[in-house]
């Protein structure tokens, strides 16, 4: 498992881009997995002359099953201007075949004293049987959701989609299995 790694991209620890110092640190126990980084980068990186200063930290913890919980939390201070990222999110899977994932995100940005707060969620459950199947897909973006610790690259944003999907396999011992 890397420890950043979400499907929304909320979490990309590269976004430092010519780091002074830095320090990475994971673990696990009592059933939970966390992992922080900060970083201070180089002042060239900066739209205000400052070095800025990168924050991210996750946490998630199994519930059996494959299912699990987690937090995160990513912050970007320049100057007197930030970005600032909350998010939970969570997998339940059940039933053997279903699955539920879900997320929601809040950014709270401040540019030159103007200050922003826009969300981020998305809904997914999926059904995995052998013969039929489906995945279906509910997320949307505020037009003012930043991640500055993150990649997300359209904003304002609403998805729905369903792919159902049907498995035909041959008897076994067919010429075609």
């Amino acid at each position: 498992l890397e420890p950043f790694n979400r499907a929304t991209n909320l979490l990309f620890p590269r976004r430092s881009g010519q780091p002074l110092a830095a320090v990475k640190l994971t673990g696990k126990g009592f059933g939970n997995d966390v992992a922080f980084m900060s970083a201070v980068d180089d002042g060239g990186a900066s739209a205000t002359g400052s070095h800025p200063v990168y924050n991210i930290l996750r946490a998630q913890r199994g519930l059996g099953g494959g299912s699990r919980i987690g937090l995160a939390y990513t912050d970007k201070v320049d100057g007197d201007d930030y970005n600032r990222v909350a998010s939970v999110d969570g997998r339940l899977v059940f039933g053997g075949v279903y699955a539920v994932l879900a997320q929601g995100a809040l950014s709270r940005t401040r540019t030159n004293d103007v200050t922003v707060t826009d969300p981020l969620w998305n809904l997914r459950f999926d059904r995995n049987g052998e013969r039929f199947g489906w995945r279906s897909f509910f997320s949307g973006i505020g037009d003012d959701f930043r991640a500055q610790s993150g990649f997300i690259n359209r904003t304002g944003v609403v998805r729905l989609n369903v792919t159902p999907n049907y498995s035909w396999l041959p008897p076994r011992g067919s010429l075609v299995e």
